[in-house]
Parts: C-alpha cells; structure tokens; sequence
C-alpha cells in the first residue's frame, strides 16, 4: 500500500485505533501467560505468542504515527501531543521486548519493563490511543 498511512481517513484512522486496541489486549493476555520463572521457556512463549502480536502492534503504530497530520485534522480535538507521546511510549516498550531474547542481562531488562508494558497494554486494551486522547 503505496503511501497508504498518509492518506487515512477517519475511518480508518479509527479501525488503526481500534486494531490497536485488540492487539493491546491479546498482547497483555498473552504476556499474563508468561512463565517468567524460566527464562527459556518464556523466551520459546515470546517468539511463539507474543512477538506475532508484537509486530501487528508496531506496524499500526508506526501507521498512525506517519498519519499525525491527519489525526490532527480528523480529530481536532484529540490531544495529538499526548497521543504521539503514548505512541512512542509503547514502540519504545515493544523494542524493549524484542531485546529481551537470548543475553541474560536483557532478560533482566525485560523483566523490569514488564510491569510498565502490562499497565500500558491494559489501558489500551480499554480504550485505543486515539480514543484515549479524546479523538472520538
């Protein structure tokens, strides 16, 4: 899709919000799930469960990032600020995430970033990014 996140719609800027919202929620059920007592077998779960999900998430985001400009018009009243803010928040939670498999120091790292993650894919298994900034 040629250029496709410059020229979303509202419509689909709120179905990015939404998918977002979907995948936070599968991403917090599916980290809940973690046995993070062994480092190997949530390293197997990460790459199984989680990082399918994990991916699908960083691409919306990057998605909706590239359209702030049309968030802006769209939504004049979303607080765009905030709502670049919080995207970026959770992309820098995701990298972390990738960085967590195979060096035990990253592991650690991980498992410290867990709690934040969890909060944040908690909020917006609620109510999307967007919609949390007063979007829509």
């Amino acid at each position: 899709m040629m250029g496709g996140a410059y020229t979303m719609d509202a419509n689909e800027l709120i179905a990015a919000d939404e998918e977002m919202q979907r995948l936070a929620f599968n991403l917090a059920d599916a980290l809940d799930t973690l046995n993070v007592h062994s480092m190997d077998e949530a390293v197997d779960d990460l790459r199984i469960a989680v990082f399918p999900i994990c991916e699908n998430l960083r691409g919306e985001i990057r998605r909706m990032s590239r359209a702030m400009d049309k968030v802006r018009l769209a939504f004049p009243a979303a607080d765009a600020v905030a709502l670049d803010k919080e995207l970026g928040a959770m992309d820098a939670l995701l990298d972390m995430l990738h960085k967590c498999t195979g060096e035990v120091r990253n592991y650690k790292d991980f498992i410290g970033g867990l709690i934040p993650l969890l909060r944040r894919c908690e909020a917006w298994g609620e109510a999307g990014p967007l919609r949390e900034s007063g979007g829509y």
